[in-house]
């Protein structure tokens, strides 16, 4: 496991001092803006000597899947370009692949490995190299480009969207049917599938319903709560918001038969497997939908919000296109970058369910088109809500130890009425700002 850091945001300035003096890069200096100049020698500019492009892949089936027309069309465009696909494994993770020293010219990394990429000095602003190859940054999704110029103190365009994640409310239709409660609604908020959450929870025929599930994580990033205030680098949970947001999942939890607060593979299985659980907060949950093919008479929804934060979902994250700042052959990766992003490219993952990070309507409505098990679902509730912004502390390193420490509170303890919320919270202040200190002292 990796080693964490202190407790401050990142340490970015030794990162950037890093990248301005070329620690990492072989040949090539960047220029005094922190930026590589787009005109420089690199040979990949020109569009007649052959070139290999390799990209690593994340460990998730989509990217793979889709790797051999990527690479195809990158041929077709450019035909001295070859795309080629490091494999992930074990023994190639990112920080062993920096170590070695073999890194590929991109990354397809997800959005919450960005601080830990960061780390490994490969951050590179790809801001004149769009410039050059006309790359409207307009059509990607502004939330993602926000969450990645917030990413570095220069505010550099470090990567570029590929996918995001997708938010949805599924319903199993037969235990509605089952009990004769009315199936939920788009726009409803958390407050208002509370009754119908008691409705569905029953024991019946010695099988125990429940209605809904909450992951409390999840729902936080919802309201933008931090576990720790970046300007002061103290804990900040023992506050309002936190109470009320901790007394609302209790509330759910309380509900005869769901007194278990289960992790997110918990509660697939709840509904995919053991059908026990009528709605499934889910997230990109059509593909095991189609791979499993055990439950057939489902909707969805649009993910429940809160009032105080209307009509969004948890926080953005998703899959990035990132060039590395060590990559000798920088205009032919981004070539493939812009093939890769191109409209005809991103319809194809759109249609197949993969919801791509761009802002095109008609890429949006060809959503799952070719997935037999979305036919006649309501698909279009996939984007009745939006990503809410990140919480203040997204970017430190110490965040998910953190969040454990509230998590595993909220479990062992809330939940099962050993303490109130009040009492946690404050002991979870106290562990928070302990894990601090010892971070800062290392």
């Amino acid at each position: 496991m990796r080693k964490k850091k202190p407790a401050k945001l990142l340490s970015f300035m030794s990162l950037f001092i890093a990248v301005a003096s070329c620690a990492i890069i072989a040949a090539g200096c960047q220029n005094g803006s922190g930026k590589e100049d787009a005109s420089s020698g690199d040979p990949s500019a020109s569009t007649a000597e052959p070139v290999t492009v390799q990209i690593m892949l994340s460990k998730l089936k989509p990217e793979s899947v889709f790797f051999p027309k990527w690479a195809e069309r990158v041929k077709q465009k450019y035909p001295n370009i070859t795309l080629e696909q490091v494999e992930p494994s074990e023994g190639n993770r990112p920080e062993q692949i920096v170590a070695s020293g073999n890194v590929p010219d991109i990354f397809v990394q997800a959005t919450g490995q960005l601080n830990s990429m960061a780390g490994m000095g490969l951050f590179y602003d790809m801001s004149d190299l769009i410039k050059k190859y006309n790359i409207d940054l307009a059509k990607f999704d502004q939330a993602g480009m926000e969450l990645i110029r917030g990413s570095n103190p220069g505010h550099w365009i470090t990567a570029l969207p590929l996918d995001q994640h997708y938010d949805a409310l599924y319903y199993n239709k037969d235990i509605f049917d089952k009990f004769g409660v009315p199936y939920p609604k788009d726009d409803m908020t958390w407050e208002q599938l509370l009754p119908l959450h008691k409705q569905l929870s029953r024991l019946s025929d010695n099988v125990q319903y429940r209605g809904i599930v909450v992951n409390m994580p999840r729902a936080a990033s919802q309201l933008k709560l931090g576990f720790i205030d970046p300007k002061t680098n103290k804990a900040a949970v023992n506050t309002k918001a936190w109470k009320d947001l901790l007394t609302f999942v209790n509330d759910v939890y309380q509900v005869p038969g769901n007194s278990d607060y289960l992790n997110l593979q918990g509660e697939i299985k709840l509904f995919l497997n053991d059908q026990r659980l009528a709605m499934l907060p889910g997230n990109n949950f059509l593909i095991k939908l189609d791979e499993a093919k055990t439950l057939t008479n489902w909707d969805l929804v649009s993910y429940p919000y809160f009032a105080q934060n209307a009509h969004k979902s948890w926080n953005y994250s998703g899959q990035l296109l990132l060039l590395t700042a060590s990559s000798k052959k920088k205009d032919a990766a981004i070539k493939a970058i812009e093939v890769i992003t191109s409209d005809d490219n991103l319809s194809e993952m759109s249609r197949s369910g993969v919801q791509v990070a761009v802002n095109n309507p008609k890429i949006q409505q060809a959503f799952a088109a070719d997935l037999a098990i979305a036919k006649g679902k309501n698909l279009a509730a996939i984007f009745k809500t939006s990503p809410a912004d990140p919480a203040p502390d997204f970017m430190l390193d110490i965040r998910d130890d953190a969040s454990k420490i509230v998590e595993k509170a909220f479990d062992s303890e809330i939940v099962s009425g050993k303490k109130d919320v009040n009492t946690v919270l404050r002991e979870s202040e106290e562990k928070i700002n302990q894990l601090l200190n010892q971070a800062a002292a290392k």
